[in-house]
């Protein structure tokens, strides 16, 4: 028969343990199955800051420019084709975002689309006219601007590549063109791909207008700016999207399948017209 002090003991030892598992099971009740996942931090959009420029060209239709000291974006809105350019090396890509297609150069190869610009013109073509910068000064809204106008001092052989009546040597240097530029810091590559889009002459400055003006005083071709915005961009929006196909040359990045073949054609009976005017 066991005694007092051993009933003692094991009772208090049987309390004792019955007292830890209800603490132990308690504690299992009150500890969640997992730990709560913690939210990850937001993630900081890259900003780029720099202008939007609201452009119309009468061959490229109205164009919308993102430009910042080291990227830049142009959006031709009418058929979906995206140019973007960024440093250090400033090579080119155009992108259609409607055919799925693109092109890439370095910016020394890029023609901008000049073949189908002469193509469709009708009577002068005045892309890569020499340019001289004039003492006069304008302004657009509250910006700066430099005013060039094309050299009057180029030789009818010359004149014969821009089309500018060359059977006429008097009717040359009537036909002037004038280009308005925004002078930024850090742009020179930036407007040097702007000018090759434009077919306008190389300048170092962003040009924001220009007008080309026939030997009786028409006007033939123009492009003009109707807003300068400054503006912080998100780095994504200089960033070449994936699912492209790349192409031959940047004017079949303009054309959606179907007209690919009549582009060719096109471009292949312009090289030998302008061979055989060039014989002439």
């Amino acid at each position: 028969m066991p005694n007092s002090l051993s009933v003692f003991i094991q009772g208090n030892w049987l309390l004792t343990s019955l007292l830890a598992g209800t603490v132990f099971s308690a504690a299992l009740a009150a500890k969640p199955d997992s730990e709560p996942i913690k939210a990850a931090p937001p993630q900081k959009v890259e900003k780029l800051t720099g202008y939007k420029l609201s452009q119309k060209d009468d061959h490229l239709g109205e164009v919308t420019v993102y430009l910042t000291d080291s990227a830049l974006r142009i959006e031709d809105k009418r058929i979906g084709i995206v140019l973007l350019s960024k440093a250090p090396d400033w090579s080119v890509v155009a992108f259609n975002s409607r055919a799925r297609k693109k092109k890439t150069a370095a910016l020394s190869k890029f023609e901008g689309f000049s073949k189908i610009g002469l193509a469709v013109s009708g009577g002068h073509y005045f892309a890569g006219v020499p340019l001289t910068k004039t003492a006069r000064q304008s302004r657009f809204d509250k910006f700066p601007t430099s005013i060039y106008v094309s050299s009057r001092d180029f030789e009818l052989e010359s004149a014969k590549a821009f089309r500018l009546h060359p059977e006429d040597g008097g009717a040359i240097k009537n036909a002037t063109m004038e280009v308005s530029t925004l002078n930024l810091k850090q742009t020179e590559k930036q407007a040097e791909l702007l000018c090759k889009v434009f077919s306008l002459a190389k300048v170092k400055e962003i040009p924001l207008k220009y007008t080309c003006t026939d030997h009786d005083g028409s006007q033939t071709d123009a492009m003009s700016t109707s807003k300068i915005e400054k503006a912080a961009f998100a780095a994504s929006l200089f960033q070449m999207p994936q699912g492209y196909k790349e192409v031959a040359n940047m004017e079949a990045v303009r054309m959606d399948s179907e007209g690919e073949g009549a582009l060719e054609s096109m471009l292949e009976g312009l090289d030998d017209n302008l061979g055989k005017h060039r014989k002439h």
